[in-house]
């Protein structure tokens, strides 16, 4: 069976963060830790994004299913140099600049939108601890045939 369009979105998203380097214009290097619906990430990982695919919402239209799938993209770095708050600020500004930008939310064209709805940093590290981080929440919105999850177009 082909994957069903679902999944070619989360694999896009993992794609796209595979880009996300200094070289690429981003703050920090997390194209070698791209980690696909893992909570619990070990220190060695880091600098490191997660791409956590969400609980989504359908609704039955003409003979489809339009589907409203939240996708929350974490990003964690130690800080360095930078202050906590700013490494923070930093993270959530390449997870915005990468999910956002128009370039690729206007493709792959299966996607019918997708928009950055939420953010935020979730908490500062304790004083023993090093480790920052924020996310986004971006909501992608996709159509597919009725009983065919990988289809988007009815035979």
């Amino acid at each position: 069976m082909a994957d069903t369009i679902r999944e070619q979105i989360i694999k896009d998203f993992v794609t796209r963060a595979e880009t996300m380097s200094v070289a690429n214009g981003y703050n920090y290097e997390y194209a070698d830790n791209v980690i696909r619906a893992r909570v619990a990430i070990d220190p060695t990982e880091i600098p490191a994004v997660v791409i956590l695919p969400q609980q989504e919402t359908v609704s039955r239209k003409y003979g489809y299913h339009e589907h409203v799938m939240p996708v929350r993209v974490e990003g964690m770095v130690e800080p360095g140099e930078d202050d906590d708050s700013v490494a923070a600020e930093k993270v959530m500004g390449d997870l915005i600049k990468c999910f956002s930008a128009p370039d690729w939310s206007m493709s792959p064209d299966y996607m019918d939108d997708i928009g950055y709805t939420e953010g935020g940093t979730g908490g500062y590290p304790e004083v023993d601890e090093s480790i920052v981080g924020a996310f986004i929440v971006l909501t992608v919105k996709y159509t597919t045939v009725i009983g065919d999850p990988t289809s988007q177009e009815a035979t």
